[in-house]
């Protein structure tokens, strides 16, 4: 996948947040490969500014960081592969991301966001999300990560 946000929109329901507002230009990862789920992400994040680069996998997310700096990165825990969790504890443990809000998001039932926060996430959103709960946290991440 491996895409940013400047594509046409996929069809679906979810309308994004305009005008741009705190996220403006916030360099946003998205490691999805659900594609709805990475469209809902791409929408709601893009509609607010951000720009969304997406990786299907924690390997193609690795390889995307060599290039790309996020201040934000939003994660599956289960994908193909490697899981988002391990892709976690590996952001934790970089020197490049080991700061970066995570926000964690699963279908996942008990149990999900206790691995989760234990990887080091630093927000957890079960499936389907709440897109102004999700924007409002990531507003709150971020603002905080900018001022601290």
């Amino acid at each position: 996948m491996n895409e940013d946000a400047s594509g046409p929109p996929a069809s679906g329901s979810v309308t994004p947040a305009s005008p741009p507002g705190v996220l403006a230009g916030l360099p946003v990862l998205v490691v999805e490969d659900d594609p709805p789920s990475a469209h809902v992400f791409r929408a709601l994040l893009a509609g607010d500014g951000a720009e969304v680069k997406l990786a299907r996998t924690a390997e193609e997310a690795k390889t995307l960081l060599r290039s790309f700096h996020p201040r934000l990165v939003v994660v599956d825990l289960v994908l193909p592969g490697e899981s988002g969790v391990l892709l976690m504890s590996h952001l934790r443990s970089h020197p490049a991301t080991v700061g970066v809000p995570i926000v964690a998001v699963t279908c996942m039932g008990a149990g999900a966001e206790s691995a989760a926060r234990q990887a080091g996430c630093s927000a957890f959103f079960p499936k389907p999300i709440d897109g102004a709960a999700f924007l409002d946290r990531v507003a709150a991440l971020t603002t905080d990560k900018a001022e601290g």
